[in-house]
């Protein structure tokens, strides 16, 4: 048991895209909207560029993605950063991943 605890800790430790994630702070939000046909939402944020160490398709970008828009809680995601980008405030978000489009997948936020 013991061998195969140190084995998943070492290929944890190695396996850097496993724990790919950014970490942006203090952005405005410059643009947000939703795509009509697959209800994926994607946010545009100012400054420089984010995701070269996500993985994904596009790895240079000031946009991120959620896609559980259908969802309690990419309802309340999609109405907290539109309501961030009406009130001009601030946004730290956290990502991981990519979304199915290629695009780093928003994990969460906070408004200032």
């Amino acid at each position: 048991m013991k061998k195969l605890l140190f084995f998943v800790f070492l290929t944890l430790c190695f396996n850097t895209t496993l724990f790919a994630a950014e970490s942006v702070e203090g952005r405005k939000i410059i643009d947000i909207g939703c795509h009509a046909d697959s209800g994926i939402c994607y946010v545009t944020l100012s400054g420089s560029p984010f995701g070269s160490t996500l993985g994904c398709r596009f790895p240079q970008t000031n946009e991120f993605r959620f896609e559980n828009v259908e969802t309690s809680h990419g309802k309340r995601a999609y109405a907290s950063l539109l309501a961030a980008f009406l009130a001009k405030k601030t946004v730290d978000v956290y990502l991981a991943g990519c979304t199915s489009q290629g695009h780093p997948n928003l994990v969460f936020f906070h408004i200032r």
